[in-house]
């Protein structure tokens, strides 16, 4: 991906997991975009890594949360009981 971007000379922008020199991993957001001249010839590469592990950890965190509110809702609505107009058997 990132090969293909500097060869056709593209903007890239990227989400992944980068190991920090301590070995802990963090979540990165890496924009990479060309510097041009005139003509359109590519001088250098400018990138910069924008650190977003806490802004995914949160978004994780509010997913499982309205998860177990879902749950619960459902358990209080008695949605999870079956239709009172079935009848059970015993056999």
């Amino acid at each position: 991906m990132l090969q293909k971007s500097f060869a056709r000379g593209e903007p890239l922008q990227h989400r992944g997991r980068l190991c920090r020199k301590d070995g802990e991993y963090r979540c990165i957001d890496s924009r990479f975009e060309p510097l041009r001249d005139e003509d359109g010839t590519i001088l250098r590469w400018y990138g910069v890594n924008f650190d977003i592990d806490d802004e995914v950890r949160a978004q994780e965190s509010l997913r499982l949360v309205d998860e177990r509110l879902a749950r619960a809702l459902r358990a209080a609505s008695g949605d999870h009981l079956p239709d009172r107009t079935t009848r059970l058997g015993w056999s």
